[in-house]
């Protein structure tokens, strides 16, 4: 049987007709779903979500709302059934596999449950409240296992490579050169421990703000340094140096004028840390001294 050009494009409009009536009750079911799910109309949200499913089953967040309403209605495994097929088309690693311990713990498969906490924090999931306080982890709280997935998830950069590097200089130091005291300083981790943050308030009463921020793909710490007013901001690429750390890079003055600078810190034996500040007039052949200090832990 032959077709008309006439007959072909009929058939073609139809097609592109039926495509757009089917992507039109697709969109009206995600939105009916999308609100179920929402309000915590549970029942309703996993009946939608299932039909989704089928409609596009590819689409992983769709699996992973299937397996949160599926969970919330009590019905674990078909839970771990969807939430598994949202991991396993990627949608949010960490979150998904936490749903997934949850489920796994309601059912009281506590070994696999661990093993899912784990690949969650691996996955990059951080929320150390949920991991405290969530009814479903009851039975795994106090196992060395939960401990350490809880440890991993408050400080995670802590356990990548050179992500400790700065640990030994968190705290609150009184500041001495010779023996004169000229300022203090509280040094303190934050965002998991991805920056640390310096303040620096000297016997005169100036003030200066550090940020050092953790470069995962190298391991390595950068520093962004800058004094009250703007009169001296500097920013510094972090190396390893024996028993801490060396920044260097440069320093840029009010004027415009740029120099090279270079910070020295280092953990002292009786737990005290030194600090050596250089500069460079001659573009980094010779360097000056301009501030060798040593840090006392504050009472």
């Amino acid at each position: 049987m032959r077709w008309s050009a006439r007959a072909l494009a009929t058939a073609a409009a139809w097609g592109v007709l039926a495509a757009a009536v089917a992507g039109a009750q697709t969109d009206e079911l995600a939105r009916v779903a999308d609100e179920a799910y929402r309000a915590g109309r549970w029942r309703e949200a996993a009946a939608a979500y299932a039909q989704l499913a089928r409609d596009v089953p590819e689409d992983g967040h769709v699996w992973y709302r299937l397996g949160h309403a599926r969970l919330e209605l009590g019905r674990t495994d078909e839970a771990i059934e969807a939430l598994e097929r949202a991991e396993r088309r990627g949608f949010l690693a960490g979150r998904t596999r936490f749903m997934i311990c949850r489920a796994l713990a309601r059912s009281g498969r506590t070994d696999r449950a661990l093993d899912w906490l784990n690949r969650a924090v691996d996955g990059g999931f951080q929320d150390v409240d949920a991991l405290r306080d969530d009814p479903d982890l009851a039975p795994m709280r106090g196992s060395a296992l939960f401990e350490a997935a809880l440890t991993r998830a408050e400080s995670p950069v802590a356990f990548l490579e050179g992500g400790d590097a700065l640990d030994f200089w968190v705290g609150d130091w009184d500041v001495y050169v010779g023996e004169t005291r000229v300022g203090s300083n509280r040094i303190e981790k934050i965002l998991g421990g991805a920056a640390v943050l310096e303040h620096w308030t000297s016997s005169e009463g100036e003030r200066g703000e550090s940020v050092f921020y953790y470069l995962p793909d190298t391991g390595q710490w950068r520093q962004v340094w800058m004094v009250h007013g703007a009169r001296v901001v500097k920013e510094k690429l972090g190396a390893p140096v024996e028993g801490g750390l060396r920044f260097e890079g440069s320093s840029r003055m009010l004027d415009g004028e740029e120099r090279p600078d270079r910070t020295t810190l280092t953990r002292e034996e009786d737990g005290r840390v030194r600090q050596r500040i250089e500069t460079s007039r001659d573009g980094g052949r010779t360097w000056g001294v301009t501030f060798d200090a040593v840090y006392v832990p504050r009472e």
